[in-house]
């Protein structure tokens, strides 16, 4: 193992031809909760329910996710070793190649095949990691609070305020509709009102989710950016604190090596 900064530094940008890799990412939410992400592939359906997948890691090639992280000007390691998946888990956090076999020996609740769903129409979420009211059909009164706080408490789509109009009332949207297995959760609520909800026609409009998650290359970056700063400022004052599991997602699958 390298033993200089400047070696360690070196070190944890070589990928090694031989080995393969999984893709994950850590970060922390606002509330300081890990979160991580991995590139996925599909296993199958939990018990035959076509709303609750199996999905497992997948194997990436190494050159293809550095250039995507490269040309998306998102920071990345490899880890070889597992004195640097300790550095990358417990100090850095973020983008990482990670070996095969560490990743399966010390990270195995991320690479295993785990019961997701999809909260809307992206990514994938384990089922463990959902709260019990995001099966319910209505948001409750805080986490709609929440989601007209975050849209500004105006709607969405034409932007109208109840506080500049009297005739204005707002209504929490499911972008996928509930009924066709969309979850009561913050990425999958968007606020309309009501002149534009009872409009939609279809009422599933999968074009409403550019309001839910930014899409452009700098927004994702910024957030990302966001996310790593707080998983670090959480790793410097909870040293040693345990990983929890909150999120994964998916992608169409990579060929295996």
């Amino acid at each position: 193992m390298a033993h200089t900064l400047k070696d360690i530094v070196a070190e944890m940008r070589r990928i090694i031809p031989d080995n393969a890799y999984y893709a994950i990412t850590f970060t922390a939410d606002e509330s300081g909760k890990t979160q991580w992400s991995v590139q996925s592939r599909w296993v199958g359906f939990a018990d035959g329910d076509p709303r609750t997948e199996i999905r497992a890691a997948s194997l990436v090639y190494p050159d293809r996710m550095t250039k995507l992280w490269t040309d998306l000007r998102e920071p990345y390691v490899v880890v070889n070793e597992r004195a640097y998946l300790y550095i990358y888990l417990s100090v850095i956090g973020g983008n990482a190649l990670v070996e095969q076999q560490l990743a399966e020996k010390w990270l195995p609740h991320i690479v295993e095949p785990t019961s997701v769903k999809k909260p809307g129409f992206f990514g994938y979420r384990p089922v463990s990691s959902f709260s019990e009211t995001a099966f319910n059909r209505a948001p409750t009164a805080k986490q709609r609070m929440r989601v007209l706080k975050r849209d500004q408490y105006r709607c969405r789509i034409c932007g109208r305020k109840a506080a500049d109009h009297v005739d204005v009332e707002l209504h929490v949207h499911h972008v996928k509709p509930w009924g066709k297995g969309g979850l009561t959760v913050d990425e999958n609520l968007v606020t309309l009102c009501h002149t534009c909800h009872r409009g939609l026609d279809p009422h599933e409009d999968i074009s409403l989710a550019i309001f839910l998650e930014p899409l452009d290359a700098e927004s994702q970056r910024k957030q990302l950016s966001e996310g790593i700063k707080r998983y670090r400022a959480v790793r410097n004052s909870e040293s040693g604190s345990k990983v929890v599991r909150t999120t994964t997602t998916g992608t169409t699958r990579p060929p295996s090596r």
